[in-house]
Formats: C-alpha cells, sequence, structure tokens
C-alpha cells in the first residue's frame, strides 16, 4: 500500500488481484509509471554533467566519444 501511494495511486491499488485486468491497462497504469522511473534515473545517471549545458552544445560528435569513453 505504501508503494501505491508514493507512487501517487490508491492505496489499494491492484490489490484485488488481476481478474478483468487488460495487458493495455496494466501497461498504461502500472508498467509505464516504472518504466519513466527507471528511464529518468537512467538519463540522469549517465549524462548529470550536461544537464546545466544548452541543448547547441551536445553534438552527435560528443555523444559518439562519450560511448567511447574518450
Amino acid at each position: 500500500m505504501l508503494g501505491n501511494v508514493a507512487h501517487g495511486r490508491h492505496p489499494l491499488h491492484g490489490l484485488g488481484g488481476t481478474d478483468g485486468i487488460t495487458l493495455g491497462k496494466f501497461i498504461a497504469d502500472t508498467y509505464m509509471t516504472w518504466v519513466k522511473a527507471d528511464t529518468l534515473e537512467k538519463l540522469y545517471r549517465h549524462f548529470r554533467t550536461w544537464y546545466p549545458e544548452p541543448l547547441t552544445a551536445i553534438t552527435v560528435e560528443r555523444v559518439e566519444r562519450g560511448r567511447r569513453g574518450v
């Protein structure tokens, strides 16, 4: 229940089982929340030093250098 509240869902969300839930509803209501949080965490972990920079400073060459670890 605390996890539901922490993610902005009703405290009893998902505790009634999965009867009647569709794959689309599961992806939209449950999985997307996790994917978004995971993706944002990864972006921050890998690119946090670039956050204060203008988008024009991020070039293809710079991204490629980062991928090669240069």
